[in-house]
């Protein structure tokens, strides 16, 4: 019987929560804020302080003994959840179930980008031979396109034919065509320009995109607002924009999609779970409209004629899922020493070059991912970058000078 007399602080016990384990501090971090943003509110909270007493004080005693793991997180929740009649009137599994989601996710994206950083050849001395993954990141690829992204092409690529909205710009005041292309790769080189996706021996073209227009302000778009958020621009000075329109002969080219921060997990699960209740649905419409004997046999048989469509959703599923923690892990904005130091912006990026040339090898012709720069922004912003600078050109009548917000 928990003992209720005995008063208990919930700030202490939070704070020996996040304390029991060092070398997993962030999950425990996760742990904390959920109870407190979302557990708390809904307890006892005496009750609810006694019973993290209790956990503390049992996990750190295992602690000593077995030392630090992750398993010790799953199992002071599990606890939390089994016990949460102790201190709540309110169902609490949905919350508990979310914590642990966000650890799982937490843990996946670690995992992530230790496959990153094993790719980039300025990391991957510092993992001893046996920390290192005995399929890189680009063999998991491999079978992802093979398995998945190939097969079902229409959920994970897009044609830049389709997309509505380009932009770019260039710092200056600018009239011709050429202006506001990318600079050649002898330019590049020669001025140690290092951007995301390409090395400075590789000329590719960035784009700002969007599939409608959005005002950001009574002189920009939203996306043109992102364009000056990519340059880095600073307050006053002068910026020529202007709209690019995909050409003709390249409508059909493909770009992969790996702009899943507009999607959130849940959602990418609940598309899964209408497109299974879809077939049940019309596995049931079928034998209602031919009459169908209900019969276990004719049920299984209904089953099977839908295997291919149930095997899809889930490869479906499954790619986006890994493609979401991907996105989650790697486009996260360089600070401010990283984007002015080119050597450690090449050491930032290197493993995005590694990337893109394996994707442009694999014929793809360009990558469609999120704004890091409008992320820090609290926005929303999507960029292309095309492998081949010809698929694309500015249009002049659209060119516009401004002074930068």
């Amino acid at each position: 019987m928990i003992n209720t007399e005995k008063q208990y602080d919930m700030l202490i016990e939070l704070d020996r929560l996040e304390k029991l384990m060092s070398s997993i501090s962030e999950p425990l971090k996760i742990l904390s804020l959920g109870i407190r943003n979302m557990v708390w509110g809904k307890s006892d909270e005496n009750k609810l302080a006694t019973i993290l007493n209790i956990c503390n004080s049992f996990s750190k005693i295992y602690i000593n003994i077995y030392g630090e793991n992750i398993l010790v997180v799953d199992a002071y929740i599990d606890i939390l959840r089994a016990k949460s009649d102790r201190y709540s009137e309110f169902l609490l599994d949905e919350i508990y179930q979310e914590i642990k989601d966000r650890i799982i996710a937490f843990k996946t994206q670690n995992i992530i980008k230790e496959h990153w950083e094993q790719i980039n050849p300025y990391f991957i001395n510092e993992y001893p031979k046996e920390k290192l993954f005995q399929k890189d990141i680009i063999a998991i690829l491999n079978e992802l396109f093979e398995k998945t992204i190939d097969v079902y092409p229409t959920y994970f690529y897009i044609l830049i034919g389709d997309i509505n909205y380009l932009n770019r710009g260039r710092r200056g005041k600018w009239d011709s065509v050429d202006d506001l292309l990318p600079p050649s790769i002898e330019v590049a080189i020669k001025n140690n320009i290092i951007n995301r996706w390409n090395p400075p021996n590789k000329r590719y073209l960035y784009l700002a995109i969007a599939n409608s227009y959005k005002k950001h302000s009574t002189s920009l778009s939203i996306n043109e607002y992102s364009c000056l958020k990519e340059m880095r621009t600073k307050p006053l000075e002068i910026v020529t924009l202007s709209r690019f329109y995909i050409n003709e002969d390249s409508y059909n080219k493909r770009a992969i999609n790996l702009a899943y921060d507009h999607i959130s997990r849940a959602e990418i699960l609940l598309n899964f779970e209408n497109d299974q209740k879809k077939i049940v649905s019309d596995i049931v419409d079928g034998m209602l409209i031919n009459n169908t004997n209900i019969d276990e046999h004719s049920i299984i048989n209904l089953i099977k004629n839908k295997k291919e469509k149930l095997t899809a959703m889930a490869s479906i599923l499954i790619g986006q899922s890994l493609l979401k923690e991907i996105c989650e892990a790697i486009f996260v904005p360089l600070d401010d020493t990283e984007d002015h130091d080119s050597l450690l912006k090449d050491k930032c990026y290197k493993s995005f070059h590694i990337i893109a040339e394996y994707l442009e090898s694999r014929g793809i012709s360009g990558i469609v991912y999120p704004s890091t720069r409008m992320k820090i922004e609290k926005l929303q912003g999507k960029n292309l970058v095309l492998f081949n600078v010809s698929d694309a050109n500015p249009n002049i009548a659209s060119y516009k000078t401004i002074t930068s917000e």
